[in-house]
């Protein structure tokens, strides 16, 4: 995730930080009331200088007042077929796994207090029990893909303002070359 300077940030009337300047973070922990804590963890300036910062992203009003932790974000949940696909897939996993244990049916011989086993009662129990297993697996494997392509999200539109706050110190006099 990035920022960007709205405008040149000047102090002690010398420009410190130019238009353009971003400002590369991450998310810092899990969305609280549709609010997203964002860090901020280097600045990159337009001529490709790089340093490294500490802050986090709040809102304010336009005297930077009002301050309220980390930036409104609207919650996109997955389409509703794709919140299903978890229950369609315990479906089908518990019917597969009733064909497993029917495909490895054992019999047992009980006469008076001794009792005998014996293996399955059909020939092709290891067939059927490889071809529900290969159906679970891929099964499970296309449920992955769904829930990764359409997972739940957060959407912060492009131009939104925010306001960075350090945490520590920054100093604007050793940046790195790229």
């Amino acid at each position: 995730m990035q920022f960007a300077a709205a405008g040149n940030l000047f102090f002690n009337h010398r420009l410190q930080i130019p238009f353009g300047t971003r400002f590369l973070g991450r998310l810092a922990g899990s969305p609280v009331r549709d609010r997203l804590n964002l860090s901020a963890d280097e600045i990159v300036a337009p001529d490709g200088r790089e340093l490294g910062i500490s802050a986090r992203a709040v809102e304010a009003d336009d005297l930077g007042s009002d301050l309220r932790p980390g930036v409104a974000a609207q919650f996109i949940p997955p389409p509703a077929w794709a919140q299903l696909a978890p229950y369609v897939s315990d479906a089908v996993t518990g019917y597969l796994g009733l064909l497993q244990s029917r495909a490895q049916r054992q019999f047992v011989l009980g006469v008076g207090g001794l009792s005998l086993g014996g293996g399955s009662a059909s020939a092709s129990a290891p067939l059927e029990q490889a071809s529900a297993q290969a159906v679970q697996d891929f099964a499970s494997a296309r449920l992955k893909e769904v829930e990764e392509r359409y997972a739940s999200h957060y959407l912060i539109p492009a131009g939104t303002e925010c306001w960075l706050q350090l945490d520590a110190d920054l100093d604007l006099g050793n940046p790195r070359r790229p």
